[in-house]
């Protein structure tokens, strides 16, 4: 499993100051689509995203692609997800370690 981001940590963290610039490289780097760098930029300012936090980022898209968005998230090893599994409701996804 990989290891979790400190979000505390994070926001100290010399990166804090440009949040956004910071987005925009792993945007780049990773060639995410513009619901993922959202999905993206409130992990970083906020540091966990639930599946309801990103259908309220992005409220004209299906659940099921902004599941697809995090999934593949989560193949890239950007996120990590948090929970006991599907039907958790305390599921959600944090930075990982990058």
């Amino acid at each position: 499993m990989s290891r979790v981001l400190n979000p505390r940590a994070y926001k100290d963290s010399t990166l804090s100051s440009k949040p956004s610039s910071r987005r925009d490289v792993l945007v780049k780097q990773h060639g995410l689509n513009d619901r993922q760098a959202k999905a993206l930029g409130h992990l970083i300012q906020h540091g966990k995203l639930t599946i309801q936090d990103f259908e309220a980022l992005c409220p004209t898209v299906n659940r099921r692609s902004l599941q697809r968005d995090l999934k593949g998230m989560l193949d890239k090893k950007l996120i990590v997800e948090v929970g006991a599994g599907a039907t958790d409701p305390n599921r959600h996804y944090v930075l990982a370690e990058l």
